[in-house]
């Protein structure tokens, strides 16, 4: 599992496609990167799940998995 954030928006990287993680998990997870590992679990699990449903990875977008300190 790959965890990134693309213009501030936390999304998994899976089979070359940037998955928004708030989207796809339809809210239960949010947006903020940070956020994420709040819930670690729940989210690593609901990761594990998920297909390559994403827009295509743009390499040059991705930003830190962990923004602020």
């Amino acid at each position: 599992m790959k965890i990134a954030a693309i213009d501030d928006r936390a999304v998994l990287i899976v089979d070359g496609t940037a998955v928004d993680i708030a989207t796809a998990s339809e809210g239960r997870f949010g947006p903020d990167p940070m956020a994420l590992y709040d819930d670690w679990e729940a989210v690593a699990a609901w990761a594990a799940t998920v297909g390559a449903a994403g827009d295509p990875l743009d390499e040059a977008r991705l930003g830190c998995p962990v923004p602020r300190p």
